[in-house]
């Protein structure tokens, strides 16, 4: 560690990285063409964010039936609830670095399909 470096800039590099790991796995996983005969009929396919997205809080787009959900990914609560906090109507999903990928594809589906219920629910009232 170099002298005069704080602990607090480092845990922040470490941080970064986890979650710079996690945003990919997710990316990597959904454009992985050989994973959508794992994904339901209603998911088309993910948008990677762009510089403006991510100032909004949004890491990726899933293209659905109903439109575009975005999604924030954390890799940790501590993160996840900072996430809700600032942008409390964008789905967060935690993905960790030893999640598999069924385990990935259960929780991104688990996250987006609270809004794309809502989206549905919507669709029926008007």
């Amino acid at each position: 560690m170099k002298e005069g470096r704080p602990v607090y800039s480092l845990i922040g590099e470490v941080s970064q990285t986890r979650g710079f790991v996690a945003e990919r796995k997710v990316i990597e996983f959904f454009l992985n063409e050989e994973n959508r005969c794992l994904f339901p009929d209603w998911l088309k396919g993910i948008d990677c964010s762009t510089y403006r997205d991510d100032t909004k809080g949004i890491d990726c787009w899933f293209l659905t039936d109903v439109g575009k959900i975005p999604l924030q990914i954390k890799s940790s609560l501590r993160g996840k609830n900072n996430a809700l906090e600032k942008h409390p109507h964008i789905p967060v999903v935690i993905i960790h670095a030893d999640d598999s990928e069924q385990t990935i594809l259960e929780k991104c589906l688990e996250a987006i399909l609270i809004s794309r219920d809502f989206y549905l629910a919507k669709r029926r009232n008007e």
